[in-house]
């Protein structure tokens, strides 16, 4: 029963990402329609510089993430079993889309938009409100903020969304591949 259960929640839990996806993506497109003319720079990813920054920033993020889990006392990093009930029996694929379609729609709208209208202070503390089911949690929120703000910089520095797209695809997606692997018993 308790099985059936979760698949109910598990589905829902999906639905409810790929419609909050979906809304915050059009918001983003919405939104830059009041930025400056040059928001469409933000979408240049020619240079392999801005993949290796995002992929060296979302790297650093995952491994302090892992020694901070494994030092703090578990109840700071616990987000009441939310991503472990969206990763957990998916397929790699799947995941990596997840992990994709988050990184695109809240980059698109945090740092592409709200950065660019309300500045990168602003914006962060919009994106680390909307991960509403880390409130509980002080440890997790602050992570949350540090990072946000780490995606704000490398848009600042690089001038494209591609370094915090790829830096938040990372972070999501090694995320749901150690939930993966947990959860099939292989870590």
């Amino acid at each position: 029963m308790l099985q059936s259960n979760q698949k109910v929640d598990s589905r829902r839990l999906l639905f409810h990402l790929y419609a909050s996806q979906a809304i915050l993506m059009l918001t983003g497109f919405i939104l830059l329609q009041w930025v400056d003319e040059g928001w469409r720079c933000l979408f240049y990813w020619q240079d392999p510089v801005l993949w290796g920054s995002g992929l060296g920033f979302g790297l650093l993020v995952v491994a302090v993430d892992i020694v901070l889990t494994r030092m703090a006392p578990a109840h700071w990093w616990d987000d009441g079993g939310i991503n472990r009930l969206l990763f957990q029996g998916r397929s790699l694929v799947h995941i990596v889309w997840i992990a994709c379609l988050v990184a695109v729609a809240e980059e698109l709208l945090f740092r592409g938009a709200l950065q660019s209208l309300i500045g990168l202070w602003g914006s962060s503390l919009l994106f680390t409100l909307v991960h509403f089911r880390y409130w509980k949690r002080i440890p997790l929120m602050l992570l949350v903020f540090a990072v946000s703000l780490g995606f704000g910089v490398l848009v600042e520095w690089s001038g494209s969304l591609v370094p915090a797209i790829i830096a938040h695809f990372v972070i999501d997606c090694i995320t749901g591949v150690r939930i993966l692997l947990e959860s099939d018993g292989l870590q």
